[in-house]
């Protein structure tokens, strides 16, 4: 089942407990640095503009197909497209509506290379805690943002997984605004290694999905899942997780 769990449905504490569990039993994780930990090297750049464009460019070629295939008649659009033109579309106002989208990825594509940040930040980081970080394979990237970072991706073992136990995550939230333990950012070392945007998978799917700047989480989890999170202490926090 999945659970969305943005907001206030859910204690500092009980989110905690869900992090924590899904950590104990991912075999993938996935988090992002706000900075670069490494020197800036043009060709990591240009990668990222590679990498940024070609998501906007297959955007923009996938518009293009669904206004020359879609036919009022036989085409099946999702719901919300549905509501958004209050009911099925004729040919003309969808293809309108993908050309503006494509007329808008396009926009995207030219200013992507003059308005983006970059920031190196690794000077207080010690040569153990950047050799764990290299341990969980950061690749720089632009993501969704226009500012330049890494994103890990790495499978758990022992170690990475007590590391992570260890981490900031073995601290309770101390109330609502602390960020710091809270929505997926995670800190080793005395907060000397700050990820965000936390993601977990079990196999090929995902438990565990955060946004953490808009305090977003989404969690899927199975009735084992629940059962075990119970007897961790959890039975509020399922009782709150079935109600949804």
């Amino acid at each position: 089942m999945e659970y969305c769990v943005n907001g206030g449905v859910l204690t500092p504490k009980e989110r905690n407990l869900l992090i924590r569990y899904c950590v104990s039993a991912a075999t993938r994780g996935r988090c992002a640095t706000k900075a670069l930990l490494r020197p800036l090297r043009q060709k990591d750049l240009q990668s990222a503009f590679k990498e940024q464009q070609g998501e906007h460019l297959a955007r923009i070629e996938d518009y293009k197909r669904r206004a020359k295939e879609y036919d009022p008649a036989s085409s099946k659009l999702p719901e919300g497209m549905l509501a958004y033109f209050g009911g099925v579309p004729a040919k003309e106002e969808f293809s309108r509506y993908c050309r503006e989208i494509v007329r808008q990825e396009r926009d995207v594509v030219r200013s992507l290379e003059r308005g983006y940040s970059v920031c190196v930040d690794y000077a207080y980081i010690d040569r153990k805690q950047l050799a764990f970080h290299r341990s969980l394979n950061p690749r720089v990237t632009f993501g969704y943002s226009n500012s330049l970072h890494e994103e890990c991706d790495f499978l758990f073992d022992d170690e990475k997984r007590t590391a992570f136990l260890r981490s900031s995550l073995a601290d309770l939230p101390q109330g609502k605004g602390d960020w710091v333990h809270d929505w997926g950012n995670v800190m080793f070392g005395d907060m000397a290694l700050c990820y965000e945007d936390l993601a977990l998978f079990r196999g090929e799917a995902c438990i565990l999905e955060t946004v953490s700047h808009e305090e977003m989480m989404t969690v899927r989890l199975e009735e084992q899942d629940l059962a075990a999170l119970k007897k961790q202490g959890g039975g509020r926090l399922v009782e709150k997780l079935r109600g949804l």
